[in-house]
């Protein structure tokens, strides 16, 4: 059987542009696409540059064109994606404008600069994404400005972007978006700050731990971490009394960040939490604590546990190496315990010896 990428296909998937179904030409050009072979791109610009029928089907297969175009990254495309910028067709200027992301060509800027004005929202995310991905600061004026856009999504991708070019003059209105009525922006915004890495923003971000939304608070916490300052360590321990299990955790992570291991107890007990980000969070807050500090808290209220929490708390001893070997001994040895959680303890053990 032929492979897809044979050569042998591009004619024939070629040929199949011109078929009276819309479907099957948008399927060729998928194919095309998926070839990664640059003999593709005379004719997939051709059928990005074709006119739209009367049903406007054929918008399909200039959509998937510019796609396309954007995956092989060749930069013939690029005055064919930029005039596709200006296209009737709402689809095929979104393409575009993440089509020319991924062509790494930083005379786009200009170009994607303008399509953050476009009436539709996906052309402007798409565009302030590819804004992001080229990193020059010529943008960086707008990608500001954009995060007053009235698009929650093209406001979260305006502050993605604006982490990318790390530029410290967008801190301002990064933290006025902390504030921002949706949830998702403020989220991002700390975030970013977090990547930034200016401890400017600090006081902005303790702020945020008092948020009305428990994401918020936690991406918050988490960027305080990210940032280092110890001057954050008394707020820090307070959001450890939050009402939301994920900003504790978020606030014990930040804390182990800054060399505070008083949050250890509730990262442990965070471990059989539903919620599967919070274990993670945890889990990895605690291999940074080292097994010296968190192997005693993991055992804190072992006994109390069921049967499943118990298990898991063995599988996460092994990360803790030679530091968890006294206290799986422990577990072994200790008759009052099922012989399931021994018997697991006996192969954790034997997996740390090998």
């Amino acid at each position: 059987m032929r492979k897809l990428g044979d050569k042998e296909l591009l004619p024939s998937l070629a040929n199949a542009l011109d078929h009276d179904d819309w479907m099957i030409r948008r399927d060729a050009v998928k194919a095309l696409g998926n070839l990664g072979d640059k003999d593709a791109v005379p004719h997939l610009i051709g059928v990005l540059n074709s006119e739209d029928d009367f049903l406007n089907l054929n918008r399909w297969a200039r959509e998937h064109a510019a796609e396309a175009l954007g995956k092989l990254g060749d930069k013939r495309a690029i005055p064919h994606l930029i005039k596709a910028l200006n296209d009737d067709d709402s689809w095929v200027r979104t393409e575009a404008a993440e089509a020319l992301g991924k062509l790494g060509d930083n005379s786009l800027v200009p170009h994607l600069m303008n399509a953050l004005n476009d009436d539709t929202s996906a052309v402007r995310q798409e565009a302030a994404e590819a804004l992001g991905k080229l990193g020059d600061k010529r943008a960086l004026p707008v990608l500001i400005n954009v995060l007053n856009d009235h698009d929650t999504w093209v406001r979260m991708e305006a502050a993605e972007a604006l982490a990318k070019l790390g530029d410290k003059s967008a801190i301002p209105a990064l933290t006025n978006a902390l504030n921002d009525d949706d949830k998702l922006v403020g989220e991002r915004a700390a975030e970013t700050l977090g990547k930034l890495g200016d401890k400017g923003a600090v006081p902005h971000l303790i702020k945020a731990l008092q948020h009305d939304y428990r994401t918020v608070r936690a991406d918050a916490a988490l960027a305080l971490g990210e940032l280092g300052d110890k001057g954050a360590i008394s707020a820090l321990a307070e959001a450890l009394k939050d009402r939301d299990i994920a900003v504790r955790v978020s606030a014990g992570h930040a804390l182990v960040e800054l060399g505070d291991n008083r949050a250890v107890p509730i990262l442990v007990d965070a471990l059989n939490d539903d919620d599967r980000l919070v274990p993670l969070i945890a889990s990895i807050a605690l291999f940074k604590v080292g097994g010296k500090a968190a192997v005693p808290a993991f055992m804190w209220t072992f006994k109390d546990k069921e049967i499943s929490e118990q298990l898991r708390t063995v599988k996460a001893l092994a990360r803790f190496e030679a530091h968890a070997i006294p206290a799986l001994l422990k577990i072994v040895d200790d008759k009052e315990l099922d012989m399931k959680i021994r018997l697991h303890a006996v192969a954790v053990l034997a997996q740390l010896n090998q």
